[in-house]
């Protein structure tokens, strides 16, 4: 009787162990969109500093739909600071959820001669998009072309952001203006290539995404025959980057 508890409380022991061991709170965040719909502007803010709210939203249309739903509330709030927040949210989650992150330190390390010399030749546009597409991200289409058309979308609230900002500080306080003025900086830099009237597009929709992925995979691809930098030194970029104390 005694041997038998021994190891009925040694076994509870391991199990306890066990039990403890296990991370009981690292389940996958599960919404639906009524629950994005019930929630504020605050909550999903708070939410989307985990990447497991990227990973529960993104691909997903009706929770897109309803945190975007949210977003165009917010930028049509007439409160600047409500406006700001909601640009933001729009911004990150097609950065972060797309994983367009991933593009930024390329970006960002090629900017200083992009800026000084930027391409002005077909083969010179070509050359420097290739320094900056890793090589590994050309391996699945469609992550590619959808981290290039969402840094567009994204670029687009930034537009909204930075018109919200004007030449003041930001008046949403949790802005991280460092963060925001480097994504900002890569989806501007994307946005501004345009491609040839010469390329049809080998993939149906002819967006950008599907452009550069045709650049850098199809050599017969005609590439841009110009590119101009987009304006540091004013506009809603200029006005993101002085909010974070960023001149050039």
């Amino acid at each position: 009787m005694i041997v038998a508890l021994i190891t009925l409380s040694l076994a509870s022991c391991d199990f306890l162990d066990q039990l403890l061991s296990a991370n009981l709170f690292d389940a996958p965040l599960k919404l639906s969109a009524s629950d994005i719909s019930a929630k504020s502007l605050d909550d999903l803010s708070r939410l989307s500093q985990s990447p497991d709210f990227y990973e529960a939203v993104w691909g997903d249309s009706a929770l897109m739909a309803a945190v975007e739903a949210k977003v165009t509330t917010g930028l049509g709030s007439g409160d600047p600071a409500t406006a700001q927040q909601a640009a933001i949210l729009g911004a990150d989650l097609y950065i972060y959820g797309s994983g367009a992150d991933g593009l930024i330190n390329n970006v960002l390390a090629q900017y200083e001669s992009l800026s000084s010399n930027p391409p002005d030749d077909s083969s010179e546009i070509e050359a420097f998009l290739n320094d900056l597409v890793p090589a590994s991200l050309l391996a699945n289409e469609a992550a590619f072309v959808a981290m290039i058309n969402a840094l567009v979308i994204a670029d687009g609230y930034f537009q909204d952001l930075g018109a919200s900002i004007g030449t003041d500080p930001y008046d949403y306080g949790g802005a991280n203006a460092g963060e925001i003025a480097q994504n900002a900086l890569v989806a501007a830099f994307i946005t501004v290539i345009a491609p040839p009237a010469s390329w049809t597009g080998v993939n149906p929709g002819g967006t950008l995404g599907e452009y550069l992925f045709d650049l850098l995979t199809i050599p017969a691809t005609a590439a841009p025959t110009t590119y101009t930098p987009p304006d540091t030194s004013g506009g809603y970029l200029g006005n993101i980057l002085s909010a974070a104390g960023i001149v050039f």
